[in-house]
């Protein structure tokens, strides 16, 4: 998937950033990555194929994309932005534009037609029709927050719960970060989530969840990228690509994030993101 001169540099907030580094001639999008992982997951042409389409009928930079490796799962994620300069794309915007590769479920009938954020979860069977969609994911910002925050809830059948509540930094601020970590009851080793490694960055998010808590780094280099995937250990086919594209990556900065969960030496979730 080469990166085209109008392709927009945008992180997993869609906001924009410079180029880390001079692209190279056959420069590649951060959605070859996605494409890495999903092949290496044994997902289909017919997926890749409903993904290309997604991305025509939507348009390119309009997606945001993660790859997950949650408690030795893997799962994908997409994220629309109604917020700012973007065309309003509503639920029914996206599913149509998925086409009949994916079935859906049900969801409360009071979620908004045209949320601020929302997301939808996919793995293999989603992806390929055989297993619904049975939530969806809305995202709201926090205006009385002193420091930038939101929060994320699930919306299914069953109702609509809390999933997160987040905080964002500016990723200079590490006392404040180091800080807003040394209050979570999953974290008893602070050495263990502050990466030092991940630093510099643009910015921190920290996630306060139901059963863990996670800190995101925004806006990191494709060589701090390969270093939290060879920490991490996922997510699957991440560490392939990378070695043999890093050149043709250079130029984009990526979005990275784990959870952690008390009692556990090893991340609980592992997640990449990009845009498509």
């Amino acid at each position: 998937d080469r990166f085209q001169a109008d392709d927009p540099l945008i992180d997993f907030t869609m906001a924009t950033f410079a180029a880390a580094a001079r692209r190279a001639p056959l420069a590649l999008t951060s959605a070859s990555l996605l494409a890495a992982t999903l092949t290496s997951a044994g997902a289909s042409t017919d997926v890749m194929r409903a993904l290309a389409m997604l991305r025509v009928r939507l348009g390119r930079g309009r997606t945001v994309w993660a790859a997950v490796q949650e408690d030795d799962a893997t799962y994908w994620e997409l994220y629309w932005y109604n917020l700012g300069p973007y065309r309003e794309l509503g639920l029914a915007d996206v599913l149509a534009a998925m086409g009949d590769l994916v079935t859906v479920g049900s969801w409360p009938a009071n979620v908004p037609d045209v949320p601020e954020v929302f997301s939808f979860d996919f793995d293999l069977a989603t992806l390929s029709g055989s297993v619904p969609i049975d939530h969806v994911n809305l995202y709201i910002g926090n205006p009385t927050s002193p420091v930038p925050s939101g929060l994320s809830y699930r919306c299914d059948d069953s109702g609509i719960s809390l999933r997160n509540l987040y905080h964002r930094f500016d990723g200079a601020e590490v006392e404040a970060i180091t800080a807003q970590l040394a209050c979570s009851l999953h974290v008893t080793d602070l050495a263990a989530v502050l990466w030092e490694e991940m630093w510099p960055c643009d910015s921190v998010h920290v996630a306060r969840k139901s059963t863990r808590d996670g800190v995101y780094w925004g806006g990191v280099s494709i060589d701090q990228l390969t270093a939290f995937v060879a920490r991490a250990g996922g997510p699957e086919g991440a560490a392939a690509h990378l070695a043999v594209n890093r050149d043709e990556m250079a130029h984009l900065r990526f979005d990275v994030g784990l959870d952690l969960r008390r009692g556990s030496d090893r991340p609980a979730k592992v997640a990449i993101y990009g845009v498509l």
